[in-house]
């Protein structure tokens, strides 16, 4: 190997792990991506350097290297898991459920438009050009699917 060659794996090795973006789970404290890996698509545990896969969008393969090839590490991630939030907004209250409406509870909620005005008219030929442009089979209407497929139906 050539001494260029050498020196960009030392510096692969060495290379500052940076958190993934938007990360909630615990166990992203144990794992990164090189600074470099700006599509953060080669994890790294931060304890021994290995590539790990990350498939399905869990963190299970995560948990499982911690849990096979670092034990004190596993053990405290387990920890933070099982403890209680502690994010700024939490006052000591029992966390309330909140949920995000569905769209058919939104739609259910709407008002509908009588059928002799301009807006109605607009909506009606918006859909009807749709379904002859985009060739949309009739049953997208027939069984009240349109509004699932067109996140701008209603607005």
């Amino acid at each position: 190997m050539e001494s260029s060659e050498i020196d960009a794996a030392e510096h692969a090795d060495t290379e500052e792990l940076v958190p993934k973006k938007g990360a909630v789970s615990v166990v992203w404290k144990f794992f990164g991506f090189k600074k470099s890996d700006v599509y953060q698509t080669s994890i790294l545990c931060k304890c021994c350097r290995a590539k790990v896969v990350f498939g399905g969008g869990n963190t299970s393969n995560l948990l499982h290297h911690l849990s096979r090839k670092h034990v004190v590490e596993y053990q405290e991630c387990m920890k933070l898991r099982s403890a209680p939030s502690t994010s700024a907004g939490n006052t000591g209250k029992a966390k309330e459920k909140s949920s995000q409406m569905t769209l058919r509870d939104a739609f259910a909620r709407g008002t509908a438009y009588d059928k002799k005005s301009k807006r109605w008219v607009e909506i009606t030929n918006s859909i009807t050009i749709h379904i002859a442009k985009d060739m949309v089979p009739l049953s997208t209407v027939e069984k009240g699917r349109l509004h699932e497929d067109d996140p701008h139906a209603g607005s």
